[in-house]
């Protein structure tokens, strides 16, 4: 074994490796094999045992016993996943445990091991080798509750202790012998008798010097079919527990599958493939080698080698104690020893064991190598983790405010602050002035859009020309024409068709109404909820109101249209307008038109033209009018009087009362709050010290091991540093993206950060970046500042683009996935607005037909497809089943203003998956990675790591 034997290193491990002191190098090497230290550390891997090859170390190499020490306290061996916790993974650990006995586990995932497999497939056996503690075993289903073991490092000077606890039972553990009985008592307790599970969790703490700092978890073997007494969708409900813990992108799943079975039938690795599809959390281990049937060992040769069902972390095979070993009495000790007889004289697998994937103890060590390099990997999430939470739970607290305060004045201030608050809200829909953060669109913004679809319904019956109307004023004129010459217009006849076409219009007109006032009802309730929520009784107060003016303004609107619609059956128009337009009309008339049109049919014609222009003017204007008037101005109006007539006329106290959880929910939100800043405070300052000059501190002994730890398997070229993979760029170099655009600035167009980001994070990748859009003008053009449409002006997608690619952008339509490895489409509403009408037509809309090429041919070719922000409905609306993600699919408070948007997705056939904003969710069969972006009002920088996943993915699939 080498041993450092000066203070601190320097030259090349300084170099490469950045300065790490001798002392946590022996540490971290102390239970090494040779092998270990120079498949994963080349420069060592370069050195020979000669003293003197390792001068430009400045190191003094000497060999030191490579026997496993054991302790002999209580007659337990230090297994040897402890030795490798303890002198490799321990200063992690450190940090982790810390972060756990503040409660934070109650808010963050934290890193974990959980052990799967069918039922007695062997799991407990190998939890119980890998921890060195003993857990109930047998045949069926044995474990019958998640078992939670925490393990806590101790000196050697105090007493093992164990705590079992479930729901509100405590038991006191004296002696490990007394665990087994102790846990089978508890899944009696929570399960019952006979062989059913429960969901409730037993936790097992312990405190021991020869334990390491680690939570480890056993879970429920499957069964498939139920048997005795068991619950007939047994296999149901133990699948349920063992998803809930193995999605936790936290958790290292051990897949405990026995060697003497086809593994193709395994529930187990169908689970963990279902929720880690690139198996980067995923390790099989196969156990009881010794039941194998003879000719079947090179099939399990074969499966350990990786080469009947693959997983990208592999296999290894292990020996534990069985039924007889325990009858015996056979010791932890003198298992390991028999095992690794076992694996030495086997023909066929000696061969497992010389390559390192045999036995418990270098299973141990292979853990430890994956779940350093996880930990590492979990921290930075973990802070942004801890940030997303910090900060929801804040605004969540602030949402339920300080509390109502016990003076009784001061409860009447209190009301009229919240009441004013509310008709403030209120006054910004009626004025178009709301406040955009809490909304994607100005309530009056919508009611435009529904005014403007009634002007192209009127527009629509002006267009009808003379050839249009010409069967109707022929069928006319042959059944009911008078004495008249050709080319006199019958006024009955005339007047006739005005009022059957006057008629059909109506309709529409009170669904617009309806829409409109569908629009402000919904807008009012969700303001009244978001300043009341807190107060049961102020809002149910406010909901009468709120419903009964609405009726009352929407009949009276009702009955106004109604009116209008009866005047317009009596047909009028001063006659300079009506001169005025069908002089305007018969000017248009073409040569042609008036050479194959009777007199007749022409003359009718022509005054019907000219009667409908000057009712769609008129109505365009009336109807809307009467709409604005009453359903928002009147409405509005009156719900504020009567909002301040509801000061004076209750008492503040009673409408003040909170709900009955609510001051519950103030205080768990107040403890959490605590928590995670306590928890801030320790990374903010474990980080500090990480990288300052406390060089005798032991918490800065932790961190400047873990980042040496980092640095060294980065720079080794450990396969599973995913995050140094991405950033050299040499990986991704030569990728060919095509980035898709769609104009320029969120409310119209791209979401300029969101591009920004994608090209910084594609850049650092190495990819070659080409910028496309669609040279089509945009639906509309917003005033960012104003947040309102500016009505008189309009702009071309690929122009506006332009100013985002710096000049340099290409017409969509000439994009061919025969050029490109991949393609990115960011957010912005232009996406919503320009590359499809998802904006106006929600589930309903339609793409831009290159748009839908791009997607289709990409998609045909196998090639990664990346969509943030609102685009994802892109792909939902092209490609049938795929799975994506816009976030999550509750509002929370304003958190996620564009929460709906799921049930649109799940609405077109697409799959939606709930994903925070610094994750990317990766759709592995269509090759589709999205990511939510600004669907989530948060922190720039957390928007612009989420992105980076994105892009990180969409490299990655492209295979370059």
């Amino acid at each position: 074994m080498m041993h450092f034997t000066n203070t601190c290193t320097y030259s090349a491990w300084n170099g490469v490796y950045g300065r790490i002191g001798a002392t946590e190098l022996n540490e971290f090497c102390q239970y090494s094999s040779p092998g270990f230290l120079t498949s994963h550390f080349p420069l060592l891997g370069e050195r020979n045992s000669n003293p003197s090859e390792y001068s430009e170390i400045g190191d003094t190499f000497v060999e030191r016993d490579m026997s496993p020490r054991v302790s002999s306290k209580g007659g337990n061996a230090i297994s040897g996943l402890n030795q490798h916790y303890e002198e490799k993974v321990r200063p992690c650990i450190d940090l982790v445990d810390s972060l756990r006995t503040l409660g934070v586990e109650k808010d963050l995932n934290l890193p974990a091991i959980a052990v799967i497999g069918d039922q007695s497939s062997g799991k407990s056996s190998v939890l119980e080798a890998l921890s060195g503690v003993a857990l109930p075993r047998g045949t069926g289903i044995v474990t019958r509750c998640p078992l939670v073991l925490k393990l806590k490092k101790i000196t050697k000077d105090i007493n093992w202790h164990g705590l079992l606890s479930y729901k509100d039972q405590l038991k006191q553990l004296k002696d490990p012998a007394e665990i087994e009985n102790a846990v089978l008592n508890a899944q009696t307790a929570l399960a019952g008798k006979g062989e059913g599970i429960s969901h409730e969790m037993i936790t097992l703490e312990i405190d021991s010097s020869d334990v390491p700092d680690l939570t480890l978890i056993d879970l429920p073997g499957i069964a498939r079919v139920a048997t005795g007494n068991q619950p007939k969708d047994i296999e149901k409900q133990i699948k349920d527990v063992i998803e809930k813990f193995i999605k936790r992108q936290e958790t290292i799943s051990l897949v405990v599958v026995p060697a003497n079975i086809d593994i193709a039938t395994t529930e187990a690795l169908q689970m963990a493939s279902k929720v880690d599809s690139t198996g980067q959390r995923t390790l099989g281990i196969l156990t009881k080698p010794d039941l194998v049937d003879k000719g079947m060992e090179e099939t399990v040769v074969r499966t350990v080698n990786n080469q009947v069902i693959q997983l990208k972390k592999g296999y290894m095979i292990v020996k534990c104690r069985g039924q007889q070993d325990i009858n015996e009495k056979l010791d932890l000790v003198k298992a390991l020893e028999k095992e690794r007889h076992f694996f030495d004289e086997h023909a066929h697998f000696r061969c497992l064991l010389e390559e390192g994937k045999a036995t418990i103890p270098l299973l141990a060590e292979r853990l430890t190598k994956e779940l350093v390099e996880h930990i590492t990997k979990t921290l930075p999430q973990l802070q942004k983790q801890l940030e997303m939470k910090l900060e929801k739970t804040t605004e969540d607290l602030r949402a339920l405010g300080d509390g109502v305060p016990t003076d009784e004045h001061e409860k009447t201030n209190f009301l009229i602050t919240k009441i004013r608050r509310f008709i403030d809200a209120l006054e910004g829909i009626k004025k178009a002035e709301e406040d955009l953060r809490s909304s994607d669109m100005r309530v009056f913004t919508k009611v435009r859009k529904e005014f403007n679809r009634w002007k192209t319904v009127l527009d629509a019956k002006t267009i009808k020309t003379e050839e249009t109307l010409r069967d109707e004023v022929e069928e006319y004129v042959r059944t009911r024409r008078g004495r008249e010459l050709p080319g006199f217009v019958n006024y009955r006849t005339f007047e006739n068709i005005v009022k059957k076409h006057i008629e059909e219009l109506e309709e529409p007109a009170l669904k617009l109404l309806k829409d409109v006032t569908d629009i402000v009802h919904s807008c009012v309730n969700h303001i009244v909820s978001s300043h009341f929520k807190a107060f049961s009784h102020l809002l149910r107060a406010s909901k009468d109101p709120i419903e009964d003016f609405l009726d009352e303004q929407f009949q009276k609107a009702e009955e106004k249209i109604h009116c209008q619609f009866n005047m317009e059956r009596i047909v009028y128009s001063q006659d300079h307008l009506y001169s005025n337009k069908l002089d305007t009309v018969k000017q248009s008339l073409t040569v042609g038109q008036r050479q194959f049109v009777s007199a007749d049919v022409r003359e009718m014609a022509q005054h019907l033209t000219a009667y409908f222009m000057i009712t769609s003017d008129r109505l365009a204007n009336q109807v809307p009018l009467i709409v604005q008037y009453h359903i928002l101005d009147q409405y509005i109006s009156q719900l504020q009087n009567a909002m301040l007539a509801m000061i004076g006329r209750n008492n503040p106290g009673m409408l003040l009362q909170e709900d009955s959880d609510v001051a519950r929910k103030r205080r768990e939100l107040k403890e959490r709050l605590e928590r995670l800043k306590s928890a801030g405070k320790v990374l903010s300052n474990n980080s500090e010290e990480g990288s300052g000059s406390s060089a005798h501190s032991s918490m800065s002994f932790s961190l400047r091991t873990m980042f040496a730890l980092r640095s060294l398997f980065r720079t080794a070229h450990f396969r599973y540093a995913a995050a140094a993979q991405f950033h050299a760029s040499s990986n991704c170099s030569g990728t060919k993206v095509a980035v898709v655009l769609s104009g320029c600035g969120v409310y119209d167009g791209t979401e300029i950060h969101e591009a920004s980001a994608i090209l910084v994070h594609l850049s650092r990748g190495g990819a070659e970046v080409q910028m496309f859009a669609p040279d089509v003008s945009q639906m509309h053009v917003i005033d960012h500042g104003k947040g309102q449409p500016a009505e008189t002006e309009s702009r071309n997608v690929l122009s506006e683009s332009a100013r985002i690619a710096r000049g340099n952008i290409t017409d969509l339509a000439k994009l061919s996935a025969s050029n490109h490895d991949a393609v990115i489409f960011p957010g912005g509403f232009g996406a919503a607005k320009n590359l499809s009408t998802f904006a106006v037509d929600g589930k309903d809309c339609k793409v831009n037909k290159d748009v839908e090429r791009v997607l289709k041919d990409f998609h045909k070719a196998g090639k990664p497809i990346g969509l943030c922000c609102i685009s994802p409905v892109l792909a939902a609306r092209v490609l049938p089943g795929v799975d994506v993600t816009v976030g999550h699919e509750e509002e929370e408070g304003g958190k996620w203003p564009y929460a709906g948007t799921t049930q649109a997705i799940t609405a077109l056939g697409a799959k939606h998956t709930v994903k925070e904003v610094t994750e990317a969710h990766v759709d592995q069969k269509n090759k589709v990675v999205t990511t939510p972006a600004f669907m989530c009002e948060t922190k720039l920088h957390l928007i612009f790591d989420g992105i980076g996943a994105m892009v990180r993915d969409v490299l990655k699939l492209s295979g370059k």
